[in-house]
């Protein structure tokens, strides 16, 4: 399994998987031919859809200047350089959610999940999956038909979380050493919940699990392992101009977390 991520710096929220990626190390502005040689080497990439590298017309500097959510975001986070198959995309409406599934089953893929999660009322939402409220969810399954249906923590056995337990910060190397506690399995909360809760469905889509709940235990398990952390480090070395630089980088904020390897 390959995973190639097509992300951006924060939009609507305060940090985004560019920042943080950034902030432990990997070279978000690098090349694309980098991205290619790190999804190859190590079978995880990121294209910066704000980088001018990777999308040299329109769009980089379209995204580069929005500061609310519109579909042209959605629009960004579909053009994808590596045109991949499997995706999971998060929305920030409850209204996109079924159209963007039928969106990637148009443009050629052949399995896709698309969500929007709640908070305990339902009054707000986010581009993932929730472990405050329910999850709509649209499913693109192999022959072509799309599923709509709700997701609800306590069916993974979650207990619903503080919204104010997964606020983030306006600290980017905070919320970098938050990150890198969960992924080197020192942080055992709420945090950890909805990152694991996330990684799910693309476990159970790429059939590394029977369900998406045995899919968030996976996840879990992936975590204890060491396995999370160790390929983490490697991507950095992977994806990087500078990869002793890079690893330096990580390896200074592991000090930081106080994660071991």
């Amino acid at each position: 399994m390959v995973l190639a991520k097509h992300g951006a710096r924060a939009i609507t929220s305060k940090c985004g998987v560019v920042d943080i990626l950034e902030a432990i190390g990997v070279d978000v502005e690098c090349d694309p031919q980098l991205v290619k040689w790190s999804i190859e080497r190590c079978g995880i990439g990121i294209f910066n859809g704000m980088s001018a590298k990777v999308h040299p017309m329109a769009l980089s500097r379209i995204l580069g200047q929005i500061r609310f959510g519109t579909i042209l975001n959605m629009a960004g986070s579909l053009a994808n350089p590596a045109a991949p198959t499997f995706g999971v995309r998060g929305v920030y409406a409850s209204d996109l959610v079924v159209p963007v599934a039928e969106t990637m089953r148009e443009i050629g893929y052949e399995g896709a999940i698309v969500v929007h999660g709640l908070n305990k009322e339902g009054t707000k939402g986010m581009d993932e999956i929730s472990t405050l409220g329910n999850t709509l969810v649209a499913e693109l399954t192999g022959d072509g038909e799309i599923e709509a249906y709700a997701l609800e923590p306590r069916q993974f056995g979650v207990i619903r979380a503080d919204e104010r337990e997964l606020v983030c910060s306006f600290n980017r190397d905070e919320e970098a050493v938050h990150f890198l506690r969960i992924l080197g399995g020192e942080e055992q909360n709420s945090r950890r919940d909805i990152v694991c809760l996330n990684a799910a469905p693309i476990l159970y889509m790429m059939r590394r699990a029977q369900s998406l709940e045995d899919a968030y235990q996976r996840a879990h398990s992936i975590i204890d392992s060491g396995r999370a952390l160790a390929k983490l480090q490697e991507f950095v070395r992977a994806q990087n101009s500078h990869p002793e630089r890079g690893s330096a980088h990580l390896e200074a904020l592991m000090e930081k977390a106080c994660v071991q390897t």
